[in-house]
């Protein structure tokens, strides 16, 4: 399974220092994270705080999110619409291409109104997490990428907010 591929690893070691580099971008570090109180909870109270920040991130928001586009707007229309054609092996075929397109766009059209920086990586950023969808047949390496990337972003803005990070 591609879970067991060298390969996904480093896509996702690659995610930790692109939400490094994203809190050091204007737009992400005022826009995020959503939790506005975050940074006063997490002073008052305990980092541990942010342990809940992330669980409740993954089961409310990422979960939801990848279950509907890489989930819900890919698997059931290649079954539905399925000729035998479907080479998930290969290169995806025009069929393929226009399901993983469609998912993509719509993901993109729901970042309008985020930075730019944002809303302009979701588009291949899209394309990029359904074709993973479409060459595992699982949602799960989509999930664990989009999860890490919005994670590690929050996780750094924080700690900058925080003045430990310049």
């Amino acid at each position: 399974p591609f879970l067991s591929k060298k390969i996904f690893f480093f896509i996702i070691l690659f995610a930790v220092p692109v939400g490094f580099i994203g809190a050091y971008l204007p737009g992400l570090y005022s826009y995020y994270p959503y939790s506005r109180t975050l940074l006063s909870i997490i002073a008052g109270r305990s980092f541990a705080f942010f342990f809940l920040h992330v669980f409740l991130y993954l089961v409310l928001y990422y979960l939801p999110w990848e279950l509907f586009f890489r989930g819900f707007l890919i698997f059931p229309f290649i079954r539905l619409f399925d000729s035998g054609q479907v080479d998930r092996d290969g290169l995806p075929n025009t069929f393929l291409a226009i399901i993983v397109s469609f998912q993509a766009v719509l993901s993109t059209l729901l970042h309008f109104g985020h930075p730019l920086s944002e809303t302009l990586a979701a588009l291949p950023f899209g394309l990029f997490l359904g074709y993973l969808a479409l060459k595992t047949g699982s949602i799960l390496p989509g999930l664990l990428i989009h999860s890490v990337f919005g994670i590690a972003l929050d996780f750094f803005i924080v700690i900058r907010q925080m003045g430990v990070l310049p």
